[in-house]
């Protein structure tokens, strides 16, 4: 099997779903980055948050992560080629992936959107 396929198969992506909760979610993910599983990619789905919530979040996040790709819930599409670049070529538990969603889509919708994340990493 390529390398380059294996290692996207063992990536678990982890969806944290955000609305103007800055600070759990901040809290969730420093615990999430002291895990022994570096096959685990943080996902975080920001729900429509307000500007300073959202802005609070973004320079927490980049305390705790070396590489952020930041998308547009309705880019994400567009950008498989470049989120698995970044996967391939660093360590997982290094990247986070931040969505941003216009507006607050609701629980299912906002997870929804980040699993299809998880479907560029394994189609099965």
């Amino acid at each position: 099997m390529d390398q380059k396929l294996d290692k996207l198969r063992r990536i678990i992506p982890v969806i944290i779903l955000n609305w103007n909760g800055e600070n759990d979610t901040l809290a969730c993910l420093n615990s999430f980055k002291q895990s022994e599983n570096t096959n685990f990619l943080a996902v975080v789905v920001d729900n429509g948050s307000k500007q300073d919530s959202l802005n609070s979040l973004k320079k927490g996040c980049s305390t705790l992560f070396r590489s952020i790709v930041y998308l547009e819930s309705d880019a994400i599409d567009n950008s498989k080629d470049i989120l698995i670049d970044t996967l391939v070529h660093n360590q997982t538990s290094d990247i986070l992936v931040f969505i941003e969603n216009p507006e607050n889509y609701g629980f299912a919708k906002g997870n929804n959107i980040g699993i299809k994340i998880a479907t560029f990493l394994n189609s099965d």
